[in-house]
């Protein structure tokens, strides 16, 4: 064991002089990056004030840093030495790393030395930059006055060339200025200002503009008037023309005094002017919508065949003399962009509909799809159909009038199939689930029939659909809206069926009404399993939540929301319905109304021979209020028939001790059905001690006395069961069950 522990401090101990040894050279790198950074030279102005910053950052954070370290190697060294023993490596490491500290400080000297200097040495370069760039830019400055001499307007391309050249060596000397105030800057000196820099660009772009701008002309104007007519764009040529006309009005004005360089203005500003004119003849003949049928027109009007081909020029056109024709022309041409602009947008909408969509998710798993995201068809369907409506109401639609009419047919179609089909669709989601139960299809075998029908074609046509997807294509589909029409007219057929079935079921069993269509046909769907009703029958019968089934589906009770329990006097069988379900229901119905009646007599005929107290407690909550009532107004009538004196004021003095005693039933241990059932009559007791004070003060004495009988008063009749009076009323009691609530 000892030797154990002795190899795992040995092992412990050689990791620390690894770790110790990885520490301690990366501390002696570290002063070497530092002093090898220190000590280079700075060849330019930011390399020296990069200097500077790494050396204040060296000097004020790297050497804590470093010191700390050194002090944490010394601690380390101090341990090592105690517990083991170290080589000479380790010795001559840590002696090279704790000179360092003293190493360093002269480096530091050197490189504020050579800081000195090289800031000595940068400071006298920018003096002897800033008298170049000023010498440079007096001699780029003299330059600009020898263009006020060229004034032969056949060497323009000449003095292009020179102005540009001029132009470069000011852009170039001008970033040298920008990199001369950077400099300035890291000095922290006040950015030294070139005004004849500004001055020399200013006196240069004029001339640059007036030489540009007439070479131009001269390129364009060859190309213009010997080109393909048909290649020429009136707009482009229009804005190209009018920007230099606007250069050279400006020119003419900037150089008044200068007569050579405006002596080559007004001739470039002449022949622009001279081109000018025939920028209408352009603009007309050079429409982009003038058709065949239009260059007809135009030769009919000026009488010989006018149709340009890729060899036409506009000099060629120029020949033919049309000014005098230009109305006429005008008029053909506003015509043709009209006509251009409708051709235009019906392309477009053609375009816009070659990459629409049908967007698919399947459905559940019937194997089939259905549509998703219409909003965005159904919104370009309206916007295309007015578009193509108000082009159709335009005068110049007749040359597209049989497109637009074809185009705006196929809009209204292709909406009418999509209103069509989202209709199917509404209506097969909602019927889909109803006739996959294999109960509705028995029950209904006529609507059955045609929804399997409805469901071939709309899984027809969804597969397509879900394969092509394009709009267009699907909408293509060979009798696609007399199929959906029909289905619409199959589907609405199973409707009325349906409806017609449900309000069978619902006249029969009229507790139906209570549930909507979707519960119904929940219900009906799943008539094999009679336990599928349960989740409804809050619904039909107020107070019961469940039945009781048996293992063969029986039923021989029912509970309510508080699991009160009320066995019924006979089983209902639901297999003797064989699957209809409003059959089975209304023996439940029955059962219901039987059983409450003879839990009624039973639990009347049990209140005599039992205490009150103990009574309450064994019969359910519904029957226990009846009851009582039935017995407190047969009591109150004795009271009345024998006109005992004080008889009221005794028989309420009763009724409280009654109620106390219930009350102490309360306060004790109880369960939750208990308890609801005394919070309820607890109420009634108290009411109906009230009522017998009021008849005491009112001096009732007579069961006809009007104060009486305007009160509820519940009888038992062994034939009719419980009857319920007031006044001249007489109903009786429905044996409803209502559960056990407060």
């Amino acid at each position: 064991l000892a030797d154990r522990a002795q190899s795992l401090a040995n092992q412990i101990l050689d990791r620390m002089a690894n770790e110790n040894k990885e520490f301690n050279e990366s501390i002696i790198k570290t002063f070497e990056e530092i002093s090898s950074k220190i000590l280079e030279v700075p060849n330019t102005v930011e390399e020296m004030v990069n200097l500077q910053k790494f050396i204040d950052k060296a000097r004020m954070l790297d050497m804590r840093s470093l010191e700390d370290n050194v002090d944490e190697s010394k601690k380390r060294l101090n341990f090592m030495i105690t517990y083991s023993e170290l080589k000479r490596d380790d010795y001559e490491l840590n002696s090279t790393l704790f000179s360092w500290p003293q190493h360093i400080l002269p480096v530091f000297g050197e490189g504020d030395t050579i800081l000195l200097k090289a800031r000595q040495q940068n400071q006298e370069d920018l003096k002897i930059r800033r008298e170049k760039l000023d010498t440079e830019l007096d001699g780029y400055s003299k330059q600009t006055e020898e263009y006020y001499s060229f004034g032969d307007y056949a060497e323009i391309s000449k003095y292009l060339k020179t102005a540009q050249k001029h132009q470069a060596r000011v852009d170039s000397i001008t970033e040298k200025i920008q990199q001369f105030n950077y400099e300035e800057d890291l000095f922290g000196w006040e950015p030294t200002k070139f005004p004849v820099l500004q001055e020399t660009v200013q006196a240069i772009s004029p001339f640059l503009t007036l030489y540009q701008t007439s070479v131009d002309f001269q390129r364009c104007y060859h190309t213009w008037m010997t080109g393909s007519f048909l290649k020429l764009d009136p707009e482009i040529v229009e804005n190209e023309v009018g920007n230099m006309w606007r250069n050279m009005y400006k020119l003419c004005i900037t150089f008044t005094n200068d007569p050579y360089p405006l002596e080559i203005a007004e001739i470039t500003k002449e022949q622009i002017e001279r081109f000018k004119i025939h920028l209408p003849l352009i603009s007309v003949l050079c429409n982009p919508g003038l058709r065949e049928r239009h260059w007809k027109d135009i030769s009919q009007h000026v009488g010989f065949r006018l149709q340009p081909d890729e060899t036409t020029s506009l000099n060629s056109m120029l020949e033919r003399n049309l000014s005098e024709f230009m109305p006429k022309l005008e008029e053909i041409s506003t015509t043709a962009t009209k006509e251009y602009s409708f051709e235009k947008a019906l392309q477009k909408m053609y375009g816009e509909w070659q990459s629409i969509e049908f967007g698919t998710v399947e459905y559940r798993d019937t194997g089939t799809y259905i549509l998703s995201s219409v909003e965005d068809i159904q919104l370009l369907f309206d916007d295309h159909i007015v578009k193509t409506q108000t082009m159709r109401g335009s005068p110049f639609i007749k040359a597209f009038e049989e497109e637009t009419k074809a185009w705006e047919e196929k809009l209204i179609t292709m909406q009418e199939i999509m209103d069509e089909w989202l209709k199917v669709q509404s209506t097969w989601l909602y019927l889909e689930p109803i006739f996959s139960s294999d109960d509705i299809m028995r029950q209904m075998p006529s609507e059955g029939k045609r929804f399997i029908s409805v469901n071939k074609t709309w899984k027809e046509i969804m597969g397509y659909c879900a394969a092509e997807k394009l709009v267009l294509k699907v909408c293509s589909m060979p009798d696609l809206l007399p199929k959906m029409k029909e289905s619409n007219q199959e589907l609405e057929l199973i409707q009325k069926g349906l409806n017609h079935y449900l309000e069978i079921k619902r006249l029969y069993f009229p507790r139906f009404f209570f549930l909507s269509n979707d519960e119904m046909l929940e219900i009906l769907s799943e008539t094999r399993d009679p336990t599928r009703v349960q989740p409804h029958l809050k619904k039909c019968f107020e107070g019961v939540n469940s039945l009781e089934f048996e293992s063969n589906l029986d039923i021989t009770g029912m509970y309510s929301a508080q699991k009160e329990y009320i066995k019924f006097i006979g089983t209902v069988s639901t297999a003797d319905a064989q699957g209809s379900v409003e059959k089975w229901l209304l023996d439940v119905e029955k059962s219901m109304i039987l059983s409450m009646k003879d839990v009624v007599a039973n639990s009347h005929n049990a209140y005599r021979d039992n205490s009150r107290e103990s009574w309450v407690l064994q019969w359910p909550g519904q029957v226990v209020l009846t009851v009582s009532q039935i017995y407190w107004t047969h009591e109150v009538e004795i009271v009345l028939l024998e006109g005992r004196q004080n008889g009221l004021k005794k028989y309420a003095e009763l009724s409280t001790e009654r109620l106390s005693k219930i009350v102490e039933l309360v306060r004790g241990n109880l369960s939750k059905l208990n308890r609801i059932t005394l919070e309820a009559l607890v109420v009634i007791d108290v009411h109906a001690r009230d009522v017998i004070t009021k008849l005491d003060e009112e001096k009732t004495k007579s069961v006809n006395d009007f104060s009486w009988l305007s009160e509820l008063r519940y009888y038992f009749d062994k034939d009719q069961g419980v009857l319920v009076k007031m006044i001249s009323s007489v109903q009786k009691y429905g044996y409803e069950y209502l559960g056990n609530t407060a």
